[in-house]
């Protein structure tokens, strides 16, 4: 017996809603990897409340891996905090570098840009790109 139109139409969209949201994990989850922001929860992951000027919806990088107004930056006298919006939470858990981690500062111009690139941990990490305007906000002297 044949199943009734509207329980097929039921059934698909939500095949394809969880389809869709599985492979949406997938891709968060090996952006995590590529980028470097799964190493550095290992060392830097953070449960504690942001303190400091907040930065949100901003452009940055980990590693080769751009987060174009995806980021949320709180940059303290400690050093900073990195969370991402909840659409790309999978495998980005939020992140707390200590200035003490930061073992170079590049500062890079693009157009019209001013980016700062630091290099994070010993042995290092991975890299973080924000913009230079968003890191001195906060940053210590």
């Amino acid at each position: 017996m044949p199943l009734p139109l509207p329980l097929l139409i039921a059934l698909a969209v939500v095949g394809f809603a969880a389809v869709f949201a599985g492979l949406w994990c997938g891709v968060c989850l090996i952006l995590a990897q590529v980028g470097g922001w799964s190493a550095l929860a290992d060392r830097y992951r953070s449960a504690a409340p942001p303190v400091g000027t907040r930065h949100a919806s901003v452009w940055g990088a980990v590693g080769a891996v751009e987060y174009h107004g995806a980021l949320t930056v709180t940059v303290g006298s400690e050093g900073f905090h990195l969370s991402v919006s909840r659409l790309f939470k999978p495998g980005h858990a939020n992140l707390f570098i200590p200035w003490a981690a930061v073992t170079a500062r590049e500062d890079r111009r693009l157009l019209r840009w001013e980016n700062v690139r630091l290099s994070i941990g010993r042995p290092p990490v991975t890299t973080i790109t924000l913009r230079k305007h968003i890191l001195d906000a906060g940053a210590p002297g």
